[in-house]
């Protein structure tokens, strides 16, 4: 059966940099502010503009990682504007290799919502349970006080005001995108996102190194 479909043209593209990924990393950090603002601005002057997320990873280690991490991205990425707080504690619950939100991810949002000062480190010791517990008594964790490890209350929370905090418009205020509205599938997919969000490895990587700089990177991995 031929099957005829509309033609897709791409109207713009807003790229995170590498900055806002550590290496092996699907956490978005804190930088990734300034093109979010962007995306917004974007979106009101083409109003209606159907959006898909494509992650990417660098030409570095293997395909498999590189195809899962890439993906971990677009899931952290459409995760944070459509405010699906469980995609971020999906990524959270199920580490991959060297992307292991488990604890430094959490400490890295606690210092941007101002509750923690403590070397970023990924371990869940005293200063970073008292961040929590600090955060719990704050406006933003209500309903978590008492919370105990590993804060199946807290976390959503913590994500949910760290979200609230890094993606919004040039004034400021929150800036959230319709899960099925706003996206090009309209969350046909909801467990894999698919047209909405997806992962593209170092198959469709978006930088490619220098013969030298490859080298280099692979004694590192």
């Amino acid at each position: 059966m031929n099957v005829i479909g509309e033609e897709l043209l791409p109207i713009a593209c807003v790229r995170l940099d590498d900055a806002r990924f550590e290496f092996g990393s699907s956490f978005i950090g804190e930088g990734a502010k300034n093109e979010l603002m962007n995306l917004e601005q974007l979106r009101r002057e083409i109003p209606g503009m159907p959006i898909s997320i494509f992650g990417h990873a660098d030409p570095v280690g293997d395909d498999d990682f590189n195809k899962q991490l890439s993906g971990r991205r677009a899931q952290a990425m459409y995760g944070l504007l459509t405010r699906k707080a469980k995609l971020w504690d999906d990524l959270f619950l199920h580490p991959l290799r060297d992307d292991n939100w488990k604890w430094k991810a959490i400490q890295h949002m606690l210092t941007t919502l101002g509750f923690y000062e403590a070397p970023i480190h990924g371990k869940l010791d005293g200063p970073t349970r008292k961040a929590i517990s600090d955060f719990s008594d704050s406006p933003d964790g209500a309903g978590s006080k008492g919370d105990h490890e590993p804060f199946d209350k807290n976390r959503p929370l913590i994500y949910m005001a760290y979200m609230n905090r890094i993606c919004v418009d040039g004034k400021g205020n929150k800036f959230q995108l319709d899960s099925v509205a706003d996206f090009l599938a309209h969350e046909a997919d909801e467990k894999l996102g698919r047209g909405d969000y997806q992962g593209c490895g170092e198959f469709n990587p978006s930088k490619v190194f220098s013969i030298a700089q490859d080298a280099e990177f692979k004694k590192i991995a």
